[in-house]
């Protein structure tokens, strides 16, 4: 038979053991988790469109126009910024942020 202490540090062996184990699932589970959830493929750039906020004044022309891809027809760039942002180009008023897509 074994003595009490040897049994006792048996017993805490296993216990430090099976937290280390636990601990070790536990961190790997967070490790595939985490992973499981980044998409699969190419990424797309983070600048696929510019955000401007609506100052005081400006019309949506002001601020899509200087945005507008060389050769295109500004008013068709227009509609284009409008629907974008699922808005009518007159609808637009102080502090709201347009999304001006990048062609």
């Amino acid at each position: 038979m074994r003595s009490d202490t040897t049994a006792r540090r048996y017993q805490a062996r296993r216990v430090l053991l099976g937290l280390a184990l636990t601990g070790v699932l536990f961190a790997a589970g967070e490790i595939t988790s985490s992973t499981a959830a980044e998409p699969i493929g190419p990424v797309e750039p983070a600048e696929r469109e510019r955000v401007v906020v609506v100052g005081e004044g400006e019309t949506l022309w002001d601020l899509a126009l200087p945005f507008a891809p060389a050769g295109h027809d500004p008013h068709e760039w227009l509609a284009v910024v409008a629907d974008h942002n699922g808005i009518e180009v007159g609808d637009i008023h102080p502090g709201d942020a347009i999304r001006l897509p990048r062609s």
